[in-house]
C-alpha cells in the first residue's frame, strides 16, 4: 500500500500544480512570493537589531546599541555558573580569536561549532533550546550554556559576565569585578 505522499492521487494533484503554472516565470513568482511571506514573518518575530555607527556611512564595523538592562535572559542549556569575558563570534572563521577561558557569544553553533566548546567557559546563543547542539554539548563538557537569548550578540567582546546556566542568565558585570 502506498504511502500518502505516494499515492496517485496525491501525486496528481501535486503535478496538476506544476500543471496550472507551465510558465516557468509563474512558477519563479510563485516561488518569490512564498520566499518574501516567509521572510516577512521572520522579521515580523525577530526585528533587526538597532545600530549605532561611528565614522559615517564607511564605518568598517557597527557596534549594537546597548539596551537599558546589561543581562540577557534564556533557556537553561547546562547547569554551572562561570564570570569571564566574553567573546562574540558572528562566524567559525572567527574560531581563533576564542581565548581558553572565554564565555563564546554566538547566534547559534552547529556540529562546526564543537571544537570550540573545550576552550570556552562558557556558552550563550541567540537562538537554541535545551535541546540544541549548544546546549547538549555544553552538557556533555560540564560547561554552563544559556541558549534562545534572542539578543546575546549584543554583549561585546571583552564584556565581562557571568554566565548562570542553571537559571538561563547572563549578567554584565562591573569592569572592576
Amino acid at each position: 500500500m502506498p504511502r500518502p505522499a505516494e499515492g496517485p492521487e496525491w501525486i496528481g494533484w501535486q503535478l496538476a500544480g506544476l500543471r496550472s503554472a507551465a510558465d516557468p516565470d509563474e512558477l519563479l513568482a510563485r516561488k518569490k512570493l512564498a520566499r518574501d511571506v516567509a521572510w516577512a514573518r521572520l522579521r515580523r518575530r525577530h526585528p533587526v537589531k538597532e545600530r549605532a555607527c561611528g565614522g559615517g556611512a564607511g564605518a568598517a564595523r557597527c557596534e549594537v546599541a546597548r539596551p537599558v538592562s546589561d543581562s540577557v535572559r534564556g533557556f537553561a542549556g547546562a547547569a554551572g555558573v562561570v564570570a569571564a569575558t566574553a567573546r562574540v563570534l558572528t562566524s567559525i572563521a572567527e574560531g581563533e580569536s576564542l581565548r581558553p577561558g572565554e564565555v563564546l557569544v554566538t547566534t547559534v553553533t552547529n556540529v562546526g561549532w564543537t571544537p570550540l566548546f573545550p576552550r570556552a567557559a562558557a556558552v550563550v546563543t541567540d537562538v537554541g533550546a535545551p535541546l540544541s547542539h549548544a546546549a547538549i554539548v555544553a552538557r556533555e563538557l560540564r560547561i554552563p550554556a544559556v541558549v534562545g537569548c534572542g539578543n546575546a550578540t549584543r554583549l561585546r567582546s571583552g564584556d565581562r559576565v557571568q554566565v548562570d546556566g542553571a537559571a538561563g542568565t547572563v549578567e554584565v558585570l562591573a569592569p572592576d569585578a
